[in-house]
């Protein structure tokens, strides 16, 4: 059969015909190598590679993924991300022997993944997650293929739909098309060559993102408003808070339900829009609720002595016991 004339075993000294097409075939591959070695510019690497070529990759990648599997599920890699990663993998190993279609250049692809995949293992630390690091490199290999884009489109959408303000959408599109803009990528590599390059094809998505936002933005803010409202569009009320200690009286006046608003993302977003801080005309929503929720000793304390200062300019004869008291109860917070 054609498998016995491809198998790797040495031709026994027995004048048989399948031996005779075993020598044939082997100085074949072995002619073939030197012109690969010697003369790699001029071959068509979108030629259908030999036979025992496929065999001998599918042995090492059947060993490969297999521990590529295991090794990023256990760095709580997505799993939807790892099938994706890993199924030219497996279509490759799925490839029949005698009825194939795999090119060199689909070879040399996955040679090329399947070795940055370890090295990125290789340089991983314990507990860390790989998942930004993971996408980085499908970047770089331009592993444009569509089941890729359409799981990375997703997850931008998620991440965009979690947003309140278009502010903080735009902000977030913005920085993402500079960072793939800005992305090294294998030059003269590519997944799928019939295919838009993976980086161009992120970019055209986000600017179409970007437009779409801005209209949508456009023309929330064209909305006609009754002219008390409008009075207020552009008003901001100055403060000498610093964003993180805006964030932690927030906090405080919330937790200590004097403020009764359920929606604390809505609390933070009004506050983000109408107050600037000292340094700042303009606060990031998600600045301040990224501060909102921290915990700093620094800006604890801060906090605390402009308390304490309102508290001395409203009652001027506050007794020293009343004063303990009073601090003692800001320090819990």
């Amino acid at each position: 059969s054609e498998e016995d004339i491809l198998s790797v075993d040495v031709p026994s000294i027995e004048n048989t015909w399948s031996n005779l097409y075993k020598i044939i075939y082997s100085n074949l591959a072995e002619l073939l190598f030197f012109l690969e070695q010697k003369f790699a510019r001029y071959l068509d690497i979108d030629c259908k590679i030999p036979a025992s070529y496929l065999i001998t990759a599918q042995t090492k990648f059947q060993q490969d993924i297999e521990v590529l599997k295991e090794s990023f599920t256990a760095l709580n890699i997505d799993g939807q991300l790892l099938s994706i990663v890993l199924l030219p993998f497996t279509e490759f190993l799925n490839a029949s022997h005698t009825a194939y279609s795999i090119t060199y250049q689909q070879l040399f692809y996955l040679k090329e993944m399947g070795k940055s995949l370890f090295e990125l293992l290789d340089a991983s630390e314990e507990g860390e997650d790989l998942t930004d690091k993971l996408e980085g490199l499908l970047l770089y290999l331009n592993f444009n293929g569509v089941r890729h884009f359409q799981y990375w489109t997703s997850i931008v959408n998620s991440e965009i739909e979690s947003l309140s303000t278009t502010k903080e959408k735009l902000d977030r599109l913005m920085f993402l098309q500079k960072k793939i803009s800005q992305a090294t990528v294998k030059p003269g590599f590519i997944f799928n060559r019939l295919r838009a390059p993976l980086q161009s094809k992120m970019q055209s998505w986000l600017a179409e993102e970007i437009g779409y936002q801005k209209e949508r933005g456009s023309l929330s803010s064209n909305v006609h408003l009754p002219d008390e409202l409008s009075r207020w569009k552009d008003f901001k009320i100055q403060t000498v808070f610093s964003v993180p200690q805006l964030g932690h009286i927030l906090k405080l006046l919330l937790d200590s339900g004097l403020y009764l608003n359920k929606n604390r993302s809505e609390v933070l977003d009004f506050f983000s829009y109408f107050f600037a801080s000292v340094k700042q005309d303009s606060v990031s929503p998600g600045s301040l609720r990224s501060n909102f929720y921290k915990d700093n000793a620094a800006v604890s304390k801060a906090v605390r002595d402009i308390l304490m200062d309102l508290v001395n300019r409203s009652h001027k004869g506050l007794n020293v016991a009343v004063y303990f008291a009073l601090d003692y109860f800001l320090q819990q917070f």
